[in-house]
């Protein structure tokens, strides 16, 4: 098994503009009332307690390979039921709660600068598209009917844990926490919230899921295309794959880290753990979901992500991109040496401004369904 090479607080360093693809990938989801939703790769939890606001009818399964990156979305869990039932100790949630859903953590912003590839037509007069309420858009909320049967399945080769039984997925077994692995009552319909992890290489659902959605985590897993044709026979008849990357392999930030792990400083260190871009463009995306018979909404768009703070693009870096890297380099002197030059390179590429440090942020968004159910180009031209 790999290493468990997440660190779920340094993660949600810059939380609120990682949301920004999670929402804009959400809005084009089309399904008014799943009853199981299957989000891949959830890191920490709150963008899966967002699917369960909105969708608080259905059970959302968030799956992650990394046990620290569960433990924490189990935690936020505890936290947020105990604020909500006003209790010290909330153990189980018991499924008649008072709870319509969970409210996200940071402000989402609107998406920049964005362009279609093989955009459908919206099947008009069907009821089925979900469109932001404006009322709601500051929320991170999306009107529509209450939507079940998502599902968050985790990345890569997850850690030696227990086997929980009958679940088909790893559990972190987090001892204290006993409970959270499962709550539910936190939708008003009979719907639930669970947490477990898994390999995503290897996840397969026990029963068809009405959606399957994943934000940034595809790229980390090798040959990811092959695992779409599995992923599109669970469906269910009128279901929904959903999943966007990062589509900046060629920005100057993974190309000077690419350089400096090749250099002859640190190849022998860090050659094996550079990754090269393994995320295909829209296009290749809607030919080969194309090609399995779906109809597909493929799109990109970049973000001008504009950051604050001291090296705010190292730090960004660090929760995600740097993360291998860092764990070949257990040692604190080699690590800082490596970031004091990563430090200098990225700080040429990206000098800040009078109104903070510019970083243009591109990403792949991919929308499939079953042939007749068309997915809706929810976003205006």
């Amino acid at each position: 098994m790999s290493r468990d090479i997440w660190n779920p607080q340094q993660y949600r360093a810059y939380a609120s503009h990682r949301a920004r693809p999670f929402f804009e990938l959400l809005s084009r989801v089309d399904v008014n009332a799943p009853t199981y939703v299957v989000d891949l790769g959830c890191g920490p939890g709150e963008r899966t307690a967002d699917l369960a606001a909105r969708w608080p009818g259905a059970v959302i399964e968030g799956v992650d390979n990394s046990t620290q990156m569960i433990t924490e979305a189990r935690r936020m869990l505890l936290e947020r039921s105990e604020s909500r039932l006003g209790t010290a100790d909330a153990g189980v949630v018991e499924s008649d709660a008072d709870n319509a859903g969970v409210e996200r953590a940071e402000e989402a912003e609107s998406p920049v600068g964005a362009r279609d590839v093989g955009r459908r037509p919206r099947d008009g007069g069907s009821g089925r598209g979900a469109t932001p309420d404006p009322a709601g858009a500051e929320a991170g909320v999306l009107s529509g009917s209450p939507v079940g049967g998502l599902a968050d399945a985790g990345v890569g080769t997850g850690p030696d844990v227990e086997t929980s039984p009958g679940s088909g997925h790893q559990d972190g077994g987090l001892g204290g926490l006993g409970g959270l692995g499962d709550l539910g009552g936190l939708g008003d319909a009979g719907g639930g919230l669970r947490f477990s992890v898994s390999d995503l290489a290897e996840w397969l659902p026990e029963r068809p899921v009405d959606v399957i959605f994943s934000n940034a985590a595809l790229q980390w897993v090798p040959g990811h295309q092959k695992l779409l044709p599995r992923w599109v026979e669970a469906l269910s008849p009128e279901g929904r794959l959903a999943f966007s990357m990062p589509g900046n392999f060629d920005a100057p930030s993974h190309r000077i880290l690419r350089e400096l792990c090749d250099s002859a400083r640190w190849r022998d260190r860090l050659g094996k753990v550079n990754r090269h871009n393994i995320v295909g463009d829209p296009a290749d995306y809607f030919e080969l979901l194309s090609d399995l018979g779906c109809d597909v909404d493929a799109w990109e768009t970049t973000y001008l992500q504009v950051l604050h703070g001291t090296d705010p693009v190292l730090e960004w870096m660090k929760g995600t991109a740097l993360r291998p890297a860092l764990d070949a380099l257990p040692e604190e002197g080699e690590r800082e040496e490596f970031l004091a030059e990563l430090t200098l390179l990225l700080r040429d590429a990206y000098p800040p401004g009078p109104h903070g440090t510019l970083f243009p942020f591109r990403r792949i968004f991919v929308v499939a369904g079953r042939p007749g159910t068309t997915p809706t180009a929810a976003r205006s031209s």
